[in-house]
């Protein structure tokens, strides 16, 4: 489980508080058998790869390895898993969300702006068909004895109602 997990140059990656070198660790932990440590990692992982609605270069990457955790039956809180990707699949770019302010007057014309808004506006797509990747499996997950799985996988398939 988790292969290629550690095949990804997580220090290239961003989050929202800098490098991506602790995501490798936060997924596992949502692995763990004591419920601290995967509420801890969970707490974390939307702290990081999904800050107050707004998501991050390294947030496409985390979400195959999520999915790969739901698909294991021993993994517990897989209802929060989905929230996270549903949440992931409805984030956006910081700098979209935040480029009315008064702090970008006379910045939001300047080609650097331009440009780095656009890279955060690629992550939001990436990170958004990632999830989306996952929409078969989603589906099959409305079927899940366990009824907070079955409405949070409709949660995370309702971002997708073109491709079902």
């Amino acid at each position: 489980m988790l292969e290629g997990l550690d095949g990804i140059d997580w220090q290239d990656l961003s989050h929202a508080y800098g490098s991506a070198t602790d995501v490798p660790h936060l997924i596992r932990s949502l692995a763990s058998t004591h419920k601290e440590t995967r509420e801890q990692a969970l707490y974390e992982l939307y702290g990081t790869i999904w800050h107050q609605g707004t998501v991050y270069k390294a947030t496409a990457y985390a979400v195959p390895f999520l999915i790969e955790l739901l698909k294991d039956e021993a993994i517990e809180d897989k209802d929060q898993i989905l929230g996270l990707l549903s949440r992931i699949a409805t984030g956006r770019s910081g700098l979209d969300v935040h480029q009315t302010l008064s702090f970008y007057d006379g910045k939001r014309d300047t080609p650097e702006f331009k440009a780095e808004l656009a890279e955060e506006l690629d992550w939001v797509q990436r990170a958004r068909k990632a999830v989306r990747e996952g929409r078969a499996f989603y589906l099959g997950l409305l079927h899940h004895p366990n009824a907070d799985i079955r409405m949070a996988a409709s949660r995370v398939l309702s971002h997708f109602r073109e491709t079902i």
